[in-house]
């Protein structure tokens, strides 16, 4: 709870849980649709080459119109990565998007792995607080009582 605000309790297990499944599942999925990686936002922060194109067909006006808001959904998850600590980017991005092995990134690190595996959930809960900065929350919050 915060002084000047009264901020929801965040339920960290559970927010852990939720964010590391986005990674592994809903990333993939907007990745596929976008066209686009959230590797290839991270490095490029220029605007966007969108296809913009007027079709009389419904469906593939649907078509674009999903690709589209998923290249900028993959836009916003990496511009809340780049709002993380450099420590937190590393691990988000090793553990995500290059897929190195615990061990590398306890390596490109220098922790050990109980040490990374704190780090990993500190980035997890980072990564949810960032993009909840952005609009997207997917924190759990703890029923109030």
């Amino acid at each position: 709870m915060g002084v000047l605000f009264n901020f929801e309790a965040i339920d960290v297990r559970s927010t852990v849980v939720k964010t590391r499944r986005f990674f592994q599942n809903d990333v993939p999925q907007l990745e596929q649709l976008a066209g686009l990686a959230v590797n290839e936002a991270l490095s490029s922060p220029r605007m966007d080459n969108d296809v913009k194109t007027t079709t009389t067909s419904n469906q593939a006006e649907m078509t674009i119109i999903k690709s589209v808001d998923a290249r900028r959904e993959i836009r916003l998850i990496a511009k809340a990565i780049h709002r993380c600590s450099p420590r937190s980017q590393r691990l988000l991005i090793g553990q995500y998007f290059k897929k190195l092995t615990g061990w590398q990134l306890a390596q490109q690190l220098a922790v050990g792995h109980t040490a990374l595996d704190k780090y990993k959930r500190e980035a997890l809960i980072e990564f949810a607080n960032c993009y909840a900065g952005c609009g997207r929350d997917i924190r759990v919050k703890v029923p109030k009582q």
